[in-house]
């Protein structure tokens, strides 16, 4: 049996799980950043709504409430092959980034750091390049 194929597009990731069938790997990690920041936004709106009310007028105010809430965008940024049939990857929710694995068998992702964005591409890249030089010397 071949390895899974795993993949990043539109900074989503998707392995697969069946001959031709894909599904998306959503991180928890990704998704608990963004519930926590809607739960903030909603604690603190009738603080903004008070003083916006003062300012603006009823229909401008009633469009505003009309908006949907600001989400944080979550990305997965970086993948490469952890060896053991894990992957690595890196993750960014807003001003926050983290290095994950994920183990496809157990569908379990494990944050192994947190650190700001940028540097979580950049750690990722030099995984995959020892990965890729370990690989190259066991001539596979």
């Amino acid at each position: 049996m071949s390895p899974p194929i795993a993949y990043l597009a539109q900074s989503k990731l998707y392995l697969q799980k069946a001959e031709n069938q894909f599904r998306e790997i959503k991180s928890e990690f990704g998704q608990s950043i963004q519930r926590q920041r809607l739960q903030v936004q909603r604690r603190n709106a009738w603080k903004d709504r008070g003083i916006r009310s003062m300012m603006m007028s009823p229909q401008a105010m009633a469009q505003l409430e009309q908006q949907a809430e600001a989400v944080v965008p979550v990305a997965i940024t970086s993948l490469c092959n952890a060896g053991e049939g894990k992957l690595f990857y890196a993750l960014e929710a807003g001003e926050m980034g983290a290095l994950f694995r994920f183990d496809p068998n157990g569908d379990r992702e494990e944050r192994l750091f947190h650190i700001e964005p940028a540097m979580s591409r950049i750690i990722a890249r030099q995984i995959e390049a020892v990965r890729f030089l370990e690989q190259r010397e066991r001539g596979e």
